[in-house]
């Protein structure tokens, strides 16, 4: 440092003691700079971590509770890291960032161009093949296997606090979606907990969107894709 100060002096005529205060006081200034910015940054990068680091696999059915009511259960099959799941192309990550801040409570799906959800969609299937690898597996030898048709769809709810927020993809069948489109049915449904009421928006929403896209063409992007797992008898 005092090094640095004597060159400086040497360079500028300016007296070092004069030099020193000067240094000392721009450091004072930075320190007062850089802190906020610093704590911005960290509350920035936590708010990106809450739908950067995982996906969540959230698989939604009906079934009756002990007063004949249908109950929404939603259940976990797997939570996987990102980075084993979407591509780590700096420009995809920009993007789905951008198609995440997009999202509002109305409209929970996450949409991106035609280029962009062709990367996005398969490599979220991708995912889902490792929660059923033992069907695969069977399949793959031979085994006697029962494929199911599923609907999936990739979203990011923005109904809680921060901790709730994160990319889920719904898993949910054919005949459970055609039931929560019905609105009489929706006014019967129970739930496990007091946050999953929001789950029952989505869902319609769900079915809403599958109708939309029914007569889209085929090369068309849709936001509910079919999904075919096997499941080894």
């Amino acid at each position: 440092m005092e090094f640095i100060i004597e060159l400086l002096s040497s360079v500028t005529g300016v007296p070092e003691d004069i030099l020193t205060k000067i240094l000392s006081l721009l450091g004072l200034i930075g320190s007062f700079v850089i802190t906020p910015i610093g704590f911005l940054w960290a509350i920035y990068h936590y708010k990106i971590r809450r739908f950067a680091d995982q996906i969540t696999y959230s698989a939604n059915f009906f079934k009756p509770d002990d007063e004949g009511f249908m109950k929404l259960r939603i259940r976990t099959p797997a939570i996987l890291p990102n980075d084993d799941v979407l591509p780590g192309n700096i420009l995809f990550r920009y993007k789905l960032r951008q198609a995440i801040r997009a999202c509002t409570m109305k409209d929970p799906f996450i949409r991106m161009s035609r280029n962009d959800m062709d990367v996005l969609q398969p490599a979220i299937i991708n995912g889902i093949s490792s929660v059923f690898s033992e069907g695969i597996m069977a399949q793959l030898f031979g085994m006697p296997v029962e494929v199911r048709k599923l609907r999936m769809a990739i979203t990011f709810e923005k109904d809680g606090g921060i901790k709730s927020q994160k990319i889920r993809v719904l898993l949910v069948s054919d005949e459970d979606l055609g039931r929560v489109s019905d609105p009489e049915f929706r006014e019967g449904v129970t739930f496990e907990r007091s946050n999953h009421t929001y789950r029952l928006y989505t869902l319609a929403e769900m079915a809403r969107q599958r109708m939309d896209e029914k007569n889209l063409p085929e090369c068309s992007v849709r936001m509910v894709r079919p999904l075919f797992v096997p499941l080894r008898k």
